[in-house]
């Protein structure tokens, strides 16, 4: 598996790209932004597929790009049940102290849950762990 980050958006968040370079699948993971170096990576021969558009929570540092990289890629959208207002409101996702009027709106297609997997990238599951105190923080884990 190939790792990719790209910083963007008005902070330089983290977007990463995991990329199973035998397939040619990817996930993207966080899109903050969806600036040139992103759209061309997307588009090169490397990537056969996004299969997945993960938001690892609902803030706007993390998802500014995430109707636009749908909208390329054609991938499903996956957030937490309790972000996913997040990526209709921009009080929300904070956009609007930051970059207010800005947010593109988006519909979440899958959201992920305590212990949601998956097969992918020849790794055995892909898991979702939120902890009950606090919802933006869950980690997506790839086990071995």
């Amino acid at each position: 598996m190939k790792i990719e980050r790209f910083s963007m958006g008005p902070i330089a968040a983290n977007c990463y790209i995991l990329l199973d370079e035998a397939s040619g699948e990817a996930a993207v993971i966080d899109p903050g932004a969806c600036e040139q170096p992103l759209i061309d990576y997307l588009q090169s021969d490397a990537v056969k597929k996004v299969r997945y558009i993960l938001l690892t929570h609902g803030h706007y540092d993390h998802l500014m790009g995430a109707a636009q990289v749908k909208a390329l890629t054609g991938a499903p959208l996956y957030i937490h049940r309790e972000d996913a207002a997040c990526l209709t409101d921009e009080h929300e996702s904070l956009a609007d102290t930051h970059l207010p009027g800005q947010q593109e709106y988006v519909a979440p297609d899958v959201f992920l849950e305590e212990g949601w997997s998956c097969r992918w990238a020849g790794f055995p599951s892909m898991c979702c762990i939120r902890p009950a105190t606090r919802v933006e923080v869950y980690a997506l884990l790839w086990m071995a």
